[in-house]
């Protein structure tokens, strides 16, 4: 990432909300890392619940997003350091210039199709321009959820990006059973990018994972803490699509 890019990155990132002050409310940020600590299935992500002291997650919580680790801190928005962000985004390109580089095998899957989906999608395309092999294992595949009484769920690619549909819906999950299901299917891949349960799932079996993940979920700071995972940019995960566009644009010139 040249001078210039990072100012204009970093700059862009604060005025979006990506980082900075973020949407995403210090009380939400301390509550979900205590929920965790206690046991919430929901806040697991795929990676279980790796411990049971809320101190220790909120240290883990500030080590990668750069805000306060203090539990009695719950006013006021969530906090991102925006120079660990675009640490992080420096990683993420160059690991994906190696992905091309290598004709790699890469499943993508998100969690948040509201907000990161269309970033990723054209992640993938350019991807496979690249030389990538997209996997996409049970392409609208019909799957029964556990513990919902089989409620049925179906699996979408959207330009090679997997999320979870609901009738006719396109569903936010924290879930990880579905990447797992999917990663039932093939071989491991070369890496996973992607998002909540998805990218947790991933990194439980080993898999190179690059995530992306907001201040509010804390298994994701701790599995990065434990070594779990690869490359995790913190960030708000659920702005407007365009407002990743810059973001967008920065990783697909690393691809050229």
């Amino acid at each position: 990432m040249t001078p210039e890019q990072r100012r204009s990155l970093r700059a862009h990132l604060l005025a979006s909300g990506i980082a900075g002050e973020t949407a995403t409310t210090r009380e939400n940020t301390v509550a979900n890392a205590e929920k965790l600590a206690e046991g919430d299935q929901d806040k697991h992500l795929g990676v279980g619940p790796r411990g049971t002291d809320p101190r220790g997650v909120m240290v883990a919580v500030a080590a990668l997003c750069g805000c306060s680790a203090s539990l009695d801190e719950r006013v006021g928005g969530g906090v991102i350091d925006p120079d660990l962000v675009l640490d992080a985004l420096d990683a993420v390109g160059g690991r994906l210039a190696r992905a091309v580089r290598g004709g790699e095998r890469v499943l993508i899957a998100t969690g948040h199709p509201t907000g990161l989906l269309p970033m990723y999608m054209a992640l993938a395309r350019a991807l496979v321009t690249g030389g990538v092999k997209l996997q996409t294992p049970l392409d609208d595949g019909r799957l029964d959820a556990p513990n919902t009484g089989n409620r049925r769920r179906r699996i979408r690619y959207l330009d090679g990006v997997a999320v979870l549909m609901g009738g006719a819906d396109l569903l936010h999950t924290h879930e990880s059973w579905p990447m797992e299901r999917l990663l039932d299917e093939i071989e491991p891949p070369d890496m996973v990018l992607g998002d909540h349960g998805w990218a947790g799932a991933a990194m439980v079996r080993g898999i190179e994972v690059v995530c992306f993940t907001d201040v509010n979920d804390p298994a994701i700071a701790v599995a990065e803490a434990d070594g779990l995972v690869d490359i995790v940019v913190p960030c708000d995960d659920n702005l407007p699509p365009a407002s990743y566009d810059p973001v967008r644009d920065y990783l697909l010139g690393r691809l050229t």
